[in-house]
């Protein structure tokens, strides 16, 4: 009885510290996610298109 409870405790420990894990993950996830919507919320400078002038466009190596 005494090594069932033993190993119980053995797998719950492990269960245990695989959600500390996760958790973790997911508090990185999230500050990612926030991070992201701080760079949508001011977007980066409007760059100056790299190319030449053929008439009235610009052509662009895309």
């Amino acid at each position: 009885m005494r090594l069932e409870i033993a190993e119980i405790k053995h797998v719950i420990e492990k269960i245990s510290k695989k959600q500390d894990g996760q958790d973790k993950n997911i508090e990185l996830i999230f500050e990612y996610i926030d991070r992201l919507q701080e760079k949508a919320e001011h977007p980066a400078l409007k760059r100056k298109a790299i190319g030449f002038k053929v008439g009235d466009r610009v052509v662009s190596n895309k």
